[in-house]
């Protein structure tokens, strides 16, 4: 006896846009502007976002997203943000990974956070510079 069974799954799936956020070059002791990262449910059910793993400073959360702290549900369909900003206390490249845990059905997300901290020179004219 065989029997044939048909029907669609259900499961909720996280989208992250972009995957790369580069703030480029700030001065060292000083904020960036504001920058979003995107998180959409791309599924067909509830989402569970559990935390933003991994994001600590110089990097940051700023107010302005629309997205709530974690842990939060997403409904299907829906998508909310985040406003993060990059404040380095030291000079060179800073390179972060943050993952985002949930219970999507392509697994755990992550995306990359990249700055460059700079000095500020003042030279003996009184104006000042920053390189680009």
């Amino acid at each position: 006896m065989a029997a044939t069974l048909g029907g669609t799954g259900i499961a909720p799936v996280l989208g992250v846009q972009p995957q790369l956020v580069s703030f480029g070059t700030v001065v060292e002791g000083q904020s960036s502007p504001p920058m979003e990262i995107h998180l959409a449910n791309e599924g067909d059910d509830l989402l569970e976002v559990l935390s933003l793993f991994g994001l600590a400073a110089p990097f940051g959360l700023v107010a302005g997203g629309t997205c709530e702290s974690p842990a939060f549900t997403l409904p299907a369909g829906e998508q909310c943000s985040y406003q993060l900003a990059f404040t380095p206390d030291e000079l060179g490249t800073h390179n972060q990974a943050v993952f985002i845990p949930s219970d999507s059905f392509g697994g755990d997300q992550a995306f990359m956070l990249e700055g460059v901290g700079v000095s500020l020179e003042i030279f003996s004219d009184k104006f000042e510079s920053a390189p680009e």
